[in-house]
């Protein structure tokens, strides 16, 4: 079995990477949130794309308490597969991945997204917003390549075909534990 790990780039890439024109490296955190049942990218149907841009520390600060409030709303929403939050220098993205675009217009049209929509136009928070929701023109296969044979294993798979070796999808090591019963 393969032991997964974070493998950054080496530094003489990130000094080529930089040295290419409009090229930005931002410092800063990748934040993300698994939904409730384990899922890669093949199985997102659409994908929310937002930007914003900050200007003030007060507003900032609301804008992100508004994000805790709208997230954990969305956690507990059907179709909701995964969020990626990151920073591009001054703009701040997030990627959204949702089953079907009917689950995300969904959850837009839920109490909780719209209160908060209302609230940032009510009080700014935000120097600049986007929101675009994009539609998967089909659906793609992601593939496990086996490190002791090579052979190529569309996902979902616990082993290997070819030789038997165990594969680790990294999906179900990010799945959320279920929740205790009462």
């Amino acid at each position: 079995m393969a032991t997964l790990d974070a493998f950054p780039p080496p530094e003489h890439v990130i000094a080529k990477l930089a040295a290419m024109p409009g090229a930005r490296l931002s410092p800063g955190a990748v934040f993300a949130v698994d939904g409730p049942s384990p899922s890669g990218p093949e199985n997102a149907g659409a994908v929310l794309v937002l930007q914003t841009t900050l200007s003030d520390r007060d507003g900032a600060a609301r804008f992100w308490a508004s994000n805790e409030q709208v997230l954990s709303a969305a956690l507990e929403s059907p179709g909701f597969i995964r969020f990626i939050g990151l920073a591009d220098g001054l703009c701040n993205y997030a990627i959204v991945f949702w089953r079907t675009a009917e689950d995300a217009k969904a959850f837009a049209a839920g109490i909780v997204h719209r209160d908060n929509v209302a609230e940032l136009y009510r009080h700014p928070s935000q120097y600049t917003h986007f929101a675009r929701l994009y539609n998967a023109s089909g659906r793609g296969l992601r593939h496990f390549f086996c490190e002791k044979c090579g052979r190529v294993t569309p996902a979902p798979a616990t082993s290997c075909p070819g030789c038997g070796n165990a594969l680790t999808d990294v999906f179900e090591r990010y799945a959320r534990p279920a929740e205790p019963r009462t």
